[in-house]
């Protein structure tokens, strides 16, 4: 009898972008169309501890969205926007093209010096 040995790869879609920023103004993240759900990296987490949290869903501003940039944050036809940009907000935002979970996302938001 032969034995077969059967090898599987796992493809997988991803993206990181970068945006370039200065801090105070007004930073527009265009997702596009069927993103509804968004994560923000939190700064400084650690090994072991969350490091992203839920800042829209299903199209909505949450909880921990409003408590950490209050009114500055705004979504609208796919589009995050953040007022007044801050030094803490230069972080990782995560969602999945077109709200395809298989298509992970990702913009960085750097400061421009």
């Amino acid at each position: 009898m032969n034995q077969l040995d059967v090898l599987i790869f796992t493809q997988s879609l991803s993206s990181v972008l970068m945006q370039l920023e200065r801090l105070g103004e007004t930073v527009e993240l265009e997702l596009g169309a069927g993103v509804l759900d968004v994560q923000a990296a939190i700064p400084g987490a650690g090994d072991g501890q969350v490091d992203r949290r839920d800042i829209l869903k299903n199209g909505k501003i949450t909880k921990y969205g409003r408590q950490r940039y209050g009114n500055r944050l705004s979504f609208k036809n796919g589009t995050l926007t953040i007022q007044n940009l801050k030094a803490a907000d230069a972080v990782t935002y995560f969602y999945h093209f077109r709200g395809d979970p298989r298509k992970p996302m990702g913009i960085d938001v750097v400061v421009k010096e």
